[in-house]
Order: structure tokens, then sequence, then C-alpha cells
């Protein structure tokens, strides 16, 4: 006999979630009146959010973001297996992969508590602050990549936490920033721009490794850890070229 269990589980458990989102929709119902978003447009006004610095300034932060976080989750177990392969006294036995996904686990609360201090302090400095710092981790790591493996894997779990730390941030900004109409072409930006930099983030750190010496040269991986901090830079300097963003109701920056 085939016992079809193990085949089966996995089409009721989709069931099963099926049913709680279209629940969870249901549950949430429909605007409330003269809070629904209606638009004349055949087309999402891409050309209204790129002429919003206050909107854009996001969506080149994101782009700057994911730059950073693809890179370092592409060639995290690299860099990692590249320094333990200089030291006998590496720990043997452990998974390098197992550890990257630790890393990315570990970033998302972070990540959580980042986005509330942008609550509270304003997400322009908070943002700005929380990508400088993961620029110097980056710098910092590619110094010290031929240092000791647990100190390489300390600093490559706080770069996790610090590239992503700020991602909560970011999408919270684009939301209070952008207008109810043109909210839908600012999300379609944002992910154009930012899914497009973390495609081409890994593919940069991968050439600069290649024109520089390749993954057995620490001067090489100073290189390409340069070229990792670099998204955050980018989303240091949108925070600052736009201008501070004004709520007009208040004048002030939204918290």
């Amino acid at each position: 006999s085939i016992d079809l269990s193990n085949a089966i589980a996995p089409d009721v458990g989709r069931a099963k979630t099926d049913k709680g989102v279209k629940g969870l929709v249901l549950a949430i119902g429909a605007p409330l009146p003269g809070h629904e978003v209606r638009s004349t447009r055949w087309l999402p006004d891409f050309r209204a959010v790129l002429a919003a610095p206050e909107t854009f300034r996001y969506i080149v932060a994101y782009a700057g973001n994911t730059w950073e976080v693809f890179a370092m989750r592409v060639w995290f177990v690299p860099l990692l297996a590249f320094n333990a392969g200089l030291h006998a006294g590496a720990p043997h036995g452990l998974n390098l992969s197992v550890l990257a996904g630790v890393s990315a686990i570990v970033s998302v609360p972070v990540s959580i508590v980042v986005a509330e201090l942008g609550v509270r302090f304003g997400r322009e400095s908070v943002v700005r602050a929380v990508s400088l710092a993961s620029v110097a981790v980056a710098v910092a790591l590619g110094a010290l990549a031929t240092s000791s493996f647990l100190v390489v894997l300390a600093l490559l779990m706080l770069h996790g936490a610090s590239s992503y730390g700020d991602a909560g941030a970011i999408n919270g900004g684009l939301m209070v920033s952008s207008r109810p109409e043109t909210r839908s072409a600012a999300l379609a930006l944002f992910g154009l721009f930012g899914f497009t930099s973390g495609f081409l983030g890994p593919l940069a750190v991968g050439l600069t490794l290649h024109a520089t010496g390749g993954t057995s040269s620490p001067a090489a991986w100073f290189a390409a850890l340069l070229v990792v901090g670099f998204g955050s830079v980018v989303s240091a300097g949108a925070m600052s070229r736009f201008g501070r963003t004004v709520d007009p109701s208040s004048g002030r920056p939204p918290r």
C-alpha cells in the first residue's frame, strides 16, 4: 500500500490557510465611509511619486537597504568559509548555512525595534544613524576578515542586524509619506527599485572579488565589503539629500 498522508497534509494545511486569510479579509471589512480611495487613472501615477521627494527618498533608501542585505546574505557563507580556512583552530562541524539563517532571523526583531524607535524619534534620523552604523560594521568586517573565526562571526551577526535593522522604518516611512491616491504607484516603484538593487548588490560584490584577487585574497574581501557597505551609504544619503519631510497638518516631520 502507498502512504499518501504526507502528500495530502500540505494540501489540507494550505486549504486551512486560505480559509483563514479569507476570514481575515471579511473581518477587516470595507473602508469606513469617507475613507475610500478612488482613482480615475488607468495606470498608476509614477510621475507624481518621482516628483515627491518626501516619498522618493524612502524608495532610494530601500534600494540601498536591499543592496546591502542581499549582498551580505549571498556572500555570508563564502566569507565565513574563507576565514575558517585560515585558522586551524576554527570550530569544526558548524553548518555555515545555518549560521547565515540565524543571522537573518535575528535581524527581524531588530528591525521591529528600530521601526518603533523611528516612530518615537523620527524615521529620518533613525534610518540615517542605523545606516551609518552598518557602514562602519561593513568596513570593520572587511578590515578584520582574517581575524579569529569568532570575531568574524560576531561581526557578521552584527552586520546582519544593522543592515536589515532599518528596513521596517523605511517601509513605514514610505507609507506615511505617500499620498493615498498615489500609494499603489509608490509601492510598485518601491518594489521595483528595491529588488532590482537586491539583484545588483550580490552581483557587484562577486565582480569586485573577481577583479581584485578572488575569494582567497584578504584585500579582495576588503574591497568587496566596501561594495556591500555602499548600500547603506545610499540609504543614509537619501535621508539627507532630499531635505526633511514635513507633515502639512502640523508643520513638523512625521513620526
